[in-house]
């Protein structure tokens, strides 16, 4: 997990980049949000599922700008019975084409929340 700090330097970093490089501030904060490939979990009724590969996502850091259905391949578990029997499915998942950095308005530490 990221520090309360790590996200001010960013934020802080990216208002000089923009205060110095007026018109490109935009390609040097996108630099930090490169797309990430990870198993998905998600809920689905009475079921845990977990993508089978690796799915685009967005760093915690950044949010979507836009994005699309794709299907994927994903095993189930009941969520009463973790250890049992698994079922495959194919299902729909949102994948981000594009990712941004999301910058914090007003952040408290951690301690005052």
């Amino acid at each position: 997990m990221k520090s309360f700090l790590h996200y001010r330097l960013i934020t802080f970093s990216a208002l000089i980049i923009c205060g110095v490089f007026t018109g490109s501030c935009r390609a040097e904060i996108d630099t930090q949000c490169q797309l990430l490939f990870r198993q998905t979990i998600f809920d689905s009724g009475d079921y845990t599922c977990i993508s089978e590969g690796p799915v685009p996502a967005c760093p915690e850091i950044c949010h979507p700008v836009s994005s699309y259905d794709k299907e994927a391949d994903v095993i189930c578990f009941k969520k009463d019975d973790p250890f049992g029997k698994e079922t495959k499915l194919i299902k729909s998942v949102s994948v981000p084409d594009r990712c941004e950095l999301t910058l914090p308005v007003a952040v408290k530490p951690p301690a005052e929340q």
